[in-house]
């Protein structure tokens, strides 16, 4: 980690964090969670099994919200005209986004082994498919919704979709389940991981080198925000 992301990275935690979100996401999370641990839908072959996996992805879709000010922070100049700007305004959101991701699979993870167990092992790596997809549109919609509403709606979409009905991974199923080993899921979960933040940081970077709009404030206040944060 370069001594300029270093840089970038603090300032994207001062700046864009909101306690407000926080609190949100935290109770939105718990509450799926909660749901999960109560009434767990095992049965691979009830509807409400995979229910209870996009309700799962809908746990996460709260998280990058934390972070909702960067999308109100790149379009001012004093963000802009940092020496590390280009830190900020690309690869530090895609890095912090995906850790978010990262950390909130293994908060299910755990959570479905301690519910379960080591039995029905279809549940950890269907599981693994769903919050990997969703979190991935999640991710995506935020990093671009002030940037490319052609990326950012679609992936709002599709967190719904996935939410109420579960397509299009339905296509991808043979009764009600993926059928992968946890091993192979974790595989794909990764290529997936991998795959989409390639994809993010190029997508990033070009939108950022073509121009991201400003919109003029006090870049004292700022300062005076960061110093104090």
């Amino acid at each position: 980690m370069d001594k300029d992301f270093s840089k970038a990275l603090k300032v994207f935690l001062k700046t864009s964090f909101s306690i407000f979100f926080f609190v949100m996401a935290l109770f939105f999370m718990m509450v799926y969670i909660l749901g999960f641990m109560i009434d767990p839908q095992t049965n691979a072959d009830k509807k409400e099994y995979h229910s209870m996996l996009g309700a799962m992805v809908f746990g996460y879709y709260f998280m990058p919200f934390m972070f909702f000010k960067f999308s109100t922070n790149e379009r001012k100049k004093f963000f802009r005209t940092m020496t590390v700007s280009d830190k900020y305004m690309t690869s530090v959101p895609v890095f912090v986004f995906n850790v978010l991701a990262f950390a909130y699979i293994l908060i299910i993870m755990g959570i479905v082994f301690i519910r379960f167990g080591t039995d029905n092992e279809f549940i950890y790596s269907d599981m693994l498919i769903y919050i990997t997809t969703g979190a991935i549109l999640a991710n995506s919609a935020i990093l671009f919704s002030s940037r490319c509403w052609y990326i950012a709606v679609p992936s709002y979409i599709l967190i719904f979709v996935i939410f109420f009905s579960q397509y299009p991974l339905k296509f991808f199923m043979t009764d009600y389940t993926f059928g992968f080993s946890i091993g192979k899921a974790a595989v794909i979960s990764v290529s997936l991981f991998a795959a989409a933040y390639i994809i993010q940081l190029i997508g990033m970077k070009y939108t950022y080198k073509k121009g991201v709009k400003i919109v003029e404030t006090e870049p004292q206040n700022i300062v005076g925000n960061i110093k104090m944060g």
